[in-house]
């Protein structure tokens, strides 16, 4: 059971992190891949957990 949990929490992550780029990367002047991926990935990631997704 635990595998499951960090596999969909991997696919969560990955998710993330892609919705985060894709948005990122339409803003000029915006390194995509710098920091504000990591910082926007957090907080997506976070926004998620708060609303209780896991998928």
């Amino acid at each position: 059971m635990a595998s499951k949990s960090v596999e969909e929490e991997r696919s969560l992550l990955v998710r993330v992190v892609g919705e985060a780029y894709d948005e990122l990367r339409v803003l000029p002047g915006l390194d995509a891949n710098g920091p504000a991926l990591v910082w926007f990935a957090e907080h997506l990631l976070t926004a998620y957990h708060e609303d209780g997704e896991t998928r």
